[in-house]
């Protein structure tokens, strides 16, 4: 099960880089259609620090929120690229050979030690899945929604065990995100002229849910690597010219 998990993950990461390479010179035309306003505006980042849907200028809480748009971007990789832009923050990983541990430390609070007995003093949650432990805790990017860093005590939010702050990695919806995976495609023309960006977000959806791995993984006995091909070739052929 775990290998097919791995492999669902890589299909949904091979659509998004090869549907939007799938025509370069479409590029220069997705930006010249891009309006020249005077002056940069200011994103507004919805965060959910207090377990409600609010902008992070509402949020009566030092906090650091980097959307899954800007990672991307930025070309980040894991959880320790988000402290390269955040003040306060450092991360960086331990030298140990049991799994990849990230030792976070906020405004000068964290956990040197990885002992399984020890609680990080910089609390990890994913999708508010609490991550009790430093071992595994260096985070890949993919498929984020946004990232939190909350500076200082959070105790009275998140428990004791975030003395120093809190690191949220928050997932984006797969519908979300295949709907901006299609919107994009559109915007640069790449979309064949029978498809609509509705139609193509619908199509990326069902190829990329567990049921159509499944299908090929279990029901026909492929490989992940050859169900993870089939797939996107179909996404390919069924949306781009």
């Amino acid at each position: 099960m775990s290998t097919a998990r791995v492999g669902l993950t890589t299909v949904v990461a091979a659509l998004a880089g090869v549907l939007t390479l799938a025509s370069p010179a479409a590029l220069p035309q997705s930006a010249a259609t891009q309006p020249s306003g005077g002056g940069d505006q200011l994103e507004e980042v919805v965060v959910t620090a207090q377990f409600r849907a609010e902008t992070a200028q509402e949020t009566p809480i030092s906090i650091t929120a980097v959307t899954g748009e800007q990672l991307l971007q930025q070309g980040a990789q894991n959880i320790i690229d988000v402290a390269e832009q955040t003040p306060n923050v450092t991360m960086r990983q331990a030298s140990t050979g049991s799994g990849r541990s990230n030792q976070a430390f906020i405004r000068g609070i964290g956990q040197g030690d990885f002992l399984l007995a020890y609680s990080p003093r910089v609390a990890f949650y994913v999708d508010d899945v609490y991550f009790s432990t430093v071992f595994g805790s260096i985070f890949d990017l993919m498929d984020v929604d946004h990232v939190e860093v909350l500076r200082g005590p959070q105790g009275t939010l998140f428990g004791r065990n975030a003395v120093g702050g809190a690191i949220r990695r928050i997932e984006e919806q797969r519908t979300r995100g295949m709907a901006r995976l299609a919107r994009r495609l559109g915007e640069q023309g790449v979309l064949r002229p029978d498809v609509t960006v509705e139609d193509a977000a619908h199509l990326l959806w069902l190829l990329t849910s567990f049921d159509a791995f499944d299908q090929l993984y279990a029901g026909r006995g492929l490989s992940a690597e050859d169900a993870t091909r089939i797939l996107v070739m179909t996404a390919e052929r069924s949306v781009c010219r």
